[in-house]
């Protein structure tokens, strides 16, 4: 951060927004008296269920569902960036890299969906556990396509320095 002052700018207008951001959710708790993100690892345990949709439809979900689910997915995009990052060294293509960060996923998914399978609420869902392991493979293809274009990036800063010293 201290080689490029500009760096420096951007974490801390990222540090800002996050603040906001947390400081907005804490104010909407308190205020509605909801814990969103707090809220389903808490709940009682319960014989097992779940079903291959969704056990609400959309359209009687209410706020709390809907951002569950988007922080699911949202977890599981990040997951999949982090793994592809991860073995990022290893200068693995995408379609090398993307079935063994998928497969784990999928992995972690179920696991995931089998546990809320008896907790009280919706219960496990398929097409849940298939919508996070869809995220992992966005946050894997973002990874690859954000290193592909640092790399065209480059590339062309060291041609334009190439004719420049020429």
């Amino acid at each position: 951060m201290i080689e490029d002052a500009r760096r420096s700018v951007t974490t801390l207008l990222l540090g800002g927004a996050g603040s906001l951001v947390l400081v907005a959710l804490y104010r909407h708790r308190w205020r509605n008296g909801l814990r969103l993100a707090a809220r389903p690892p808490f709940r009682t345990v319960v014989p097992w269920h779940g079903a291959v949709g969704f056990a609400r439809t959309l359209n009687g979900a209410g706020v709390v569902d809907v951002l569950v689910q988007l922080e699911q997915v949202g977890g599981f995009t990040l997951l999949g960036y982090a793994m592809a990052e991860w073995r990022g060294r290893r200068e693995l293509s995408l379609g090398s890299d993307l079935p063994l960060v998928v497969g784990c996923a999928a992995l972690f998914a179920g696991s995931l969906e089998l546990a809320q399978g008896w907790l009280s609420g919706p219960g496990a869902s398929l097409l849940r556990g298939v919508l996070a392991t869809a995220g992992t493979a966005y946050g894997v293809a973002v990874y690859h396509l954000a290193r592909s274009h640092v790399r065209a990036l480059r590339a062309s800063d060291a041609t334009a320095a190439a004719t420049e010293a020429a």
